[in-house]
């Protein structure tokens, strides 16, 4: 734990509580320190009738004035009981608005990233621990509320009240509190470290369990004891590090609950016996005795559920704000106003944590409304260079420049793309057609008429274009191949001047596959297009073809050309001639 963690963590997690919320903050505190004020005041009011009852005993008073005090402390009962419903029902609300408001602060994080941080484990790690803690960071702003602000009223006014009453009940409540706090705060560090060690713990028995139960590949392969085996020593690895925790924890409450013992008993012997020498009256000996469960049972929450449960997540809260506070460097976008082309310049690029390059010194230049393909075997390269193209990655190495026309802003580039692991958006068939566009109400007849364009129709689908496309929110299952027209038909919908195609076709037949290039040429006329394919017939059509081996552009040029070149295209072309019906 960082060496002002826990203070830290506790301002960063309130000042983000008034963030979400400035008005309902202001309202929630106001609360608290009304309801921690309604028990002291139960207390005096109990005082009060016992004494007035002792007078109206000893004929001092009437009958009037008793029920009156009767009344104030059934009011001062009440009033406890209504600020602790309100209080609870206002904080369940609170939560939600800043639950929303946790989760957006890491969503726009998350926007930050470089996209090729996202191969990065630690990273990974970092986003994992981040939304874990966001909870957290909610429940130990209310946590911290509580303490300084509903338990520190209560506490500081019932120390008031007893110091009048005799100075010495003060010092019996701090030689129970001070020495269980001190216990409390030792167990921090405990609970951060298992939250670092544990996460890539956890992390990695839920790939294990992901798998141990797929019903399909693993099972037919029969290697599912062995996720079963894998996933049962982590679990155990896991349990293990929480177990040495939970004990050292429980061993520290022990310690605490004694303390208490011992201030319970100390309070209630003096107190009878200042009832005894007349130092005390009746009434404040029955407000002590009424009131000494709830002071020490709010002693025992403070420290053993509340502080404690607060060191125990002080590691999730800090690993929310360490993930927000990331000094991300997310380089802008090169754009050259005087060019109307892409263009790489000895670019390089390498994945975090890889041993070897996936691009290496790699130079092309891509005219603006030129198609070009691309092709390579796998591992060549070929997705690798598709995302540098879309301003996803950023060269480790070399430069990326943008013709100004492919601008959209500082940060983003102008830009569409369909990948092979393309996104199957389980909402409506318009809506995962039109979601670049989905606040732009779009006509019936012109959403129909591009489906057509784009070989579909609207009619094959249960509810038309309000279908949902899912059977778990009781829409329409689709094939592969009608998944692949969506998700080329998505990326065209969206007017961008560059459109990339990276092997999205893999569940279409050939002459499917030739129809739809085809159509998509005519749809992107004007426009500069990548076509990524493994099958040479379909990259035909392209004004060039791009060649890629080990991270390398080896061959660049047309058909005709790369076939005389009786290099790579043309020995890999000839072989697919001979193998393959097109």
């Amino acid at each position: 734990m960082k060496k002002n963690g826990y203070i830290d963590s506790g301002i960063k997690s309130i000042r983000l509580m008034r963030e979400a919320e400035p008005k309902m903050f202001w309202k929630y505190c106001t609360f608290v320190i009304i309801h921690g004020l309604s028990w002291t005041i139960q207390v005096v009011a109990t005082q009060l009738f016992f004494d007035t009852a002792q007078s109206f005993y000893d004929g001092r008073v009437k009958i009037g004035f008793l029920i009156f005090t009767l009344l104030c402390m059934i009011g001062a009962y009440a009033l406890t009981q209504v600020m602790n419903g309100v209080d609870n029902c206002f904080a369940n609300i609170y939560f939600l608005a800043i639950h929303k408001y946790s989760n957006l602060e890491i969503f726009k994080k998350i926007d930050e990233l470089n996209c090729a941080q996202f191969e990065s484990t630690k990273k990974l790690d970092m986003i994992n621990k981040a939304v874990s803690g966001s909870n957290s960071t909610a429940w130990v702003g209310f946590t911290l509320i509580d303490v300084f602000l509903f338990y520190t009223t209560y506490f500081l006014s019932m120390s008031i009240y007893l110091f009048r009453l005799k100075p010495v009940l003060c010092v019996c409540i701090l030689i129970v509190f001070i020495p269980c706090y001190l216990t409390d705060l030792i167990s921090i560090k405990k609970f951060r470290t298992l939250e670092d060690k544990s996460a890539p713990i956890r992390r990695e028995s839920e790939y294990y369990e992901k798998y141990a139960s797929d019903l399909k590949e693993t099972r037919l392969l029969g290697v599912t004891e062995h996720f079963k085996k894998l996933f049962c020593l982590k679990i155990n690895k896991l349990n293990d590090m929480i177990y040495q925790t939970q004990r050292y924890k429980k061993m520290l409450q022990v310690i605490m609950n004694l303390m208490q013992v011992i201030g319970y008993g100390l309070i209630i012997l003096l107190t009878m016996h200042y009832v005894m020498e007349n130092d005390i009256s009746v009434g404040a000996f029955a407000a002590v005795l009424s009131s000494i469960g709830s002071l020490f049972g709010f002693m025992s929450e403070v420290i053993t559920e509340r502080i404690g449960w607060a060191s125990e997540n002080v590691g999730n809260v800090q690993n929310f704000f360490d993930f927000l506070n990331d000094n991300l460097k997310q380089e802008k976008i090169a754009y050259k106003a005087d060019s109307d082309s892409i263009e790489l310049k000895d670019v390089s690029f390498k994945y975090p944590s890889a041993e070897f390059e996936a691009l290496k010194a790699v130079n092309l230049k891509i005219r603006c409304g030129e198609t070009i393909a691309v092709i390579g075997i796998n591992g060549s390269g070929k997705s690798t260079l598709c995302k540098l193209l879309l301003g996803l990655y950023k060269p480790t190495k070399g430069n990326v420049y943008f013709g100004n026309n492919f601008k959209n802003n500082p940060k983003n580039l102008n830009a569409s793309a369909v990948f092979q692991d393309f996104c199957r958006y389980k909402i409506s068939l318009k809506e995962n057609i039109c979601i670049s566009n989905v606040n732009t109400e779009i006509d019936f007849n012109t959403f129909r008429e591009f489906c057509k364009k784009n070989g579909i129709d609207v009619n094959e689908f249960d509810s038309g274009e309000d279908t949902i496309l899912s059977r778990e929110f009781d829409g329409m299952e689709l094939s592969g191949g009608q998944w692949q027209k969506i998700a080329i038909a998505r990326g065209i919908f969206r007017d961008s001047p560059l459109i990339i195609l990276d092997e999205p076709t893999s569940a279409i037949d050939p002459l499917e596959e030739m129809k739809l290039y085809n159509k998509f040429l005519k749809i992107c006329d004007g426009k500069t297009a990548v076509i990524v394919s493994h099958r040479l017939t379909s990259v035909q059509i392209a004004d060039r073809i791009i060649v890629m081996d080990n991270g390398s552009i080896i061959e660049n040029g047309t058909h005709e050309e790369l076939l005389a070149l009786n290099g790579l295209y043309s020995k890999m072309y000839h072989l697919q001639k001979e193998t393959y019906i097109f």
